[in-house]
């Protein structure tokens, strides 16, 4: 039963209703452009889970996704949702159901028996997300089941009594340990957990109720050892930047922990402890008990070298048990420039901002202080520049500004030292092909002449300072004063101050401006933050580093707080740079206002809702997620949604419309210095593009480079594959029980093969034959 989809479009979606099970679905698409990704969502029951895939270089892909029997069982009146959606430069593309209705009743019938003895023993938890594995070069963090999975009896521990009892004093162990978050805030709890060596797994508990002060699975030193302070022996080599960071996210930790978000599914997990596992009086309940079992294998295990080396080990077709960590730089320039007009030195503009954050648990994390402000403020500066952009091209001191967003900054600058790595081997922007009519201008380190980055930029509260943290930057914090103090301020909420920091024995604070420094130490790098010795943020890197931590709300007009400092922080940088140019009109910095609606819908799309207005004009249609993208960076072969969708933000902002029709706009064009990009109906002529963020101890491909490897000044952070995450409560007999159930059925196996023998060797006389003729 074949769907077809080929449009000539930028979205080509469909969706079906398939009433059998189980399904599988094969999208095909010929790549045509620089890229092209597919959002495959299969609704199941309450459940609408994304999967995303990415390929390039002119070929023909396929993904491939089953549904499976246990997975269809549980959805809603047997019905399940396949939505299809595309993102990108797509030519041609086919959607597939292999599985028609005859068969799939046949397959039914055939599993119908196993299912209902499956449901009847086991419950599945739906929406729980799972901890998993990294790893880097000299070591593994994270989290594993065994690869049938973890079973263990039900405990709730919210008190210290609670807690003993699983670590110490409970007859029943292994348990899977129920926890809520006030006590996963406390590391001493975990690791008692870990070491006690009668845990097989955790389920943190998610509770709308429970206010956190702090929480930040984070390090105290985030990307400790690299960038500017390398050296053990220098003091600012782990300056606690992240004060309440527990650590927990680089622990290793031999059990699976599930992080269950559904109240209802919460409810069930707190419902079966009470009542059957609670102790009464101090007593243990008798047997059956409330367990659980969580699968989360992880395939790679001991380091980054020691999983990629395994990969050609297990068959004669090599295997992906791991991959390099990272995803797509988005950049972009004010004007185009080509290479007959090379930079000169201390003539370029940077301006940077982060693209990810990083936490425990696979798709959450919100990343709302620890980037998407610094990402809205960077965005929001952009839009202001390009708005006067032809009149910056008078200036004599600026020969450009570049905007650049980093991917895998958390773990230790991975988009942040390949573009540098790029620029030190001359092949920034592009590398210098013969074959190519026109590229543009080959930035490198020695022609920045200011590199600024937005870094953790919300402010809650009566009138905080913004910091300058800065490396020979000292006329660029002059000339952010100054504007600061000249700019309107058409709204209460809109007033901020902006101060040098006052703790320059520190350093710089962990940012991208590192991976720049390092290599030339004389550049003038700015870091603009919201902290001076210790981050604001309580949740940085964290599953609660969400809008309701930095006291955002969508639209409320009462409460513009964080929108309106963000919005004149992002102005205010804006007019400093176009002063910067020296240009003799006050009326081109006089026309870069504060837009506090604006910002409040960029922090809505980025921090709320994914389907917001703009990203859907992005897009051309409505079929985007609810919830907002995760900002996690990922594996550097797949597509991070986030990047693409904001890649394509900048190209409107940017960019100029012009007259080409679909065929035309997605042609293959010689000349590199422009982008041709085709977003909701309309072909934008931009500059703005991506490359690969890929730390340079890897290969293109993902192998190792072992001359950067050895450097010790690139990350190493590889991920493991996995092959499912599953959730699920059952009721356990008794050790004796279980025990004699398998005795009996042996004895009943043994004896059906006696019974079985002997009515074999007895059957002539048992069923004698009749004499001839005998009917």
């Amino acid at each position: 039963m074949g769907i077809k989809g080929g449009k000539e479009d930028v979205t080509v979606r469909q969706t079906t209703y398939y009433n059998y099970c189980p399904v599988t679905v094969i999208v095909a698409t010929e790549v045509r452009g620089c890229y092209s990704s597919v959002i495959i969502g299969l609704g199941l029951g309450r459940r609408f889970v994304i999967s995303w895939s990415y390929s390039s270089h002119f070929s023909f892909v396929e993904w491939v996704i089953l549904l499976s029997v246990e997975d269809c069982y549980w959805v809603e009146n047997r019905s399940v949702t396949i939505r299809v959606t595309w993102i990108g430069e797509s030519q041609h593309s086919e959607i597939f159901a292999l599985m028609d209705p005859y068969q799939a009743v046949q397959m039914n019938e055939r599993t119908t028996h196993g299912d209902r003895t499956n449901t009847k023993i086991y419950e599945p938890v739906t929406g729980a997300l799972a901890c998993f594995r990294r790893m880097n070069k000299t070591h593994q963090i994270g989290c594993s089941s065994k690869l049938t999975g973890n079973v263990g009896v039900l405990h709730l521990v919210d008190s210290d009594d609670a807690l003993n009892w699983v670590s110490r004093d409970g007859p029943h162990s292994p348990y899977i340990v129920l926890v809520y978050a006030d006590r996963f805030v406390n590391r001493t709890t975990m690791i008692q957990l870990r070491d006690s060596g009668r845990v097989s797994g955790v389920l943190l508990l998610n509770s709308k109720t429970l206010k956190l002060d702090a929480f930040s699975e984070e390090n105290t030193c985030p990307n400790r050892g690299y960038g500017l302070y390398t050296d053990p022996k220098d003091p600012r080599y782990c300056e606690p930047w992240n004060s309440k960071g527990n650590g927990l996210l680089y622990e290793e930790w031999d059990f699976p922990i599930f992080y269950v978000t559904d109240p209802t599914q919460v409810e069930s997990l707190t419902g079966c402890f009470s009542h059957f596992n609670e102790p009464v009086n101090g007593t243990a309940r008798d047997w059956p008990l409330c367990a659980a079992q969580l699968q989360s294998h992880m395939l790679a295990a001991v380091d980054s070298e020691t999983c990629i080396r395994r990969e050609n080990v297990f068959s004669l077709q090599p295997s992906r048990i791991c991959d390099p960590m990272g995803g797509r730089n988005v950049w972009g320039s004010l004007f185009a420039r080509s290479q007959q007009q090379p930079y000169s030195n201390n003539s370029v503009i940077v301006i940077g901002a982060r693209l990810d954050s990083s936490s425990m648990f696979d798709q959450l994390t919100p990343g709302a202080d620890s980037a998407v402000t610094a990402l809205v403020a960077f965005l929001e500066t952009i839009r202001h520049l390009t708005s006067v952009k032809n009149d910056l091209l008078a200036s004599k001191t600026i020969e450009n500004v570049y905007f650049m967003l980093f991917s895998g900054e958390a773990f230790d600058y991975i988009g942040s030292s390949r573009i540098v790595f790029d620029m030190k081997s001359n092949r920034f922007p592009f590398s210098i092909s013969d074959s190519t009519t026109s590229q543009p201008a080959i930035l490198k380190l020695e022609n920045i002449k200011y590199f600024i980055e937005f870094n953790q930029v919300a402010l809650k509260g009566k009138i905080p300072p913004y910091y300058v943290h800065s490396l020979n930057a000292d006329g660029f914090f002059t000339e952010i004063q100054n504007q600061g103090q000249k700019i309107d301020r058409p709204l209460k909420f809109e007033q901020v101050k902006i101060e040098k920091d006052n703790k320059n024995s520190q350093g710089l604070p962990p940012s991208s401006v590192h991976s720049f420094v390092t290599h030339r130490d004389d550049l003038p790098g700015v870091v603009i933050t919201n902290h001076n010795s210790s981050y604001r943020n309580m949740f940085h890197n964290s599953i609660y580093d969400s809008a309701s931590a930095i006291n955002y709300e969508y639209s409320e007009a009462h409460n513009l707080d964080v929108q309106g400092k963000i919005a004149t922080l992002s102005a205010t940088v804006a007019r400093t740079i176009v002063s910067l140019a020296n240009l003799p009109s006050e009326e081109i910095i006089n026309s870069i206002v504060p837009d506090v609606d604006y910002v409040d819908e960029l922090l809505h799309c980025y921090l709320e809702a994914g389907n917001c207005l703009t990203f859907q004009h992005m897009i051309g249609h409505d079929q985007l997620p609810s919830d907002p993208f995760p900002t996690y960076v990922g594996v550097y072969n797949n597509l991070n949604p986030l990047a693409i969708l904001t890649q394509n933000l900048l190209s409107t902002y940017q960019g100029v419309k012009v007259s080409k029709d679909l065929k035309e706009c997605k042609r293959n064009y010689d000349n590199q210095t422009v982008e041709y990009v085709w977003i909701n109906e309309t072909c934008y002529e931009t500059t703005v593009n991506w490359s690969l963020a890929l730390s340079p101890a890897f290969e293109t491909d993902g192998r190792i480079s072992w001359s950067e490897w050895n450097s010790g000044m690139y990350s190493t952070w590889t991920e493991s594959v996995w092959q499912k995450f599953t959730v699920r409560i059952f009721l356990k007999p008794s050790r004796t029980h279980e025990i004699l159930t398998i005795v009996f059925g042996a004895l009943v196996c043994l004896l059906s093969f006696i019974v079985i023998g002997w009515v074999s060797k007895k059957s002539d006389v048992i069923f004698p034959s009749r004499p001839d003729g005998i009917c």
